[in-house]
């Protein structure tokens, strides 16, 4: 064991999210990352993860890139997703995962807008 591990705290307002969201309204997945014994160089740079929608079907992840319609920071320690005008089509899973210096860990959530 190398002493090197990430621990995730989880989607956070994960209940909240669990009700349908309202079309148009900005929101944010946050993704709150637990890291112990990982030296990161940049503990700041939201770049540390990656987004990703899930396609239910296929199963198979699609990176969410950072548009007009999706921002991606960071913030007082958690990772956020921020959905600018969130559609009925933006509804679905998305997984937020953590892979550095051979660390790996990830978590997910559906959303509904509707």
């Amino acid at each position: 064991s190398s002493g090197i591990n990430a621990e995730y705290g989880d989607i956070k307002e994960r209940d909240k999210l669990a009700s349908t969201q309202k079309v148009g309204k900005g929101m944010a997945i946050i993704c709150d990352v637990e890291l112990t014994n990982v030296d990161l160089e940049n503990a700041g740079d939201p770049n540390n993860v990656n987004w990703y929608r899930v396609n239910q079907e296929t199963g198979e992840d699609t990176i969410v890139e950072p548009t007009d319609m999706y921002k991606i920071n960071k913030s007082k320690g958690t990772y956020r997703l921020w959905f600018v005008s969130p559609q009925p089509e933006d509804s679905g899973t998305y997984k937020c995962e953590f892979n550095q210096q051979g660390v790996q860990a990830s978590t997910d959530i559906s959303v509904v807008w509707g």
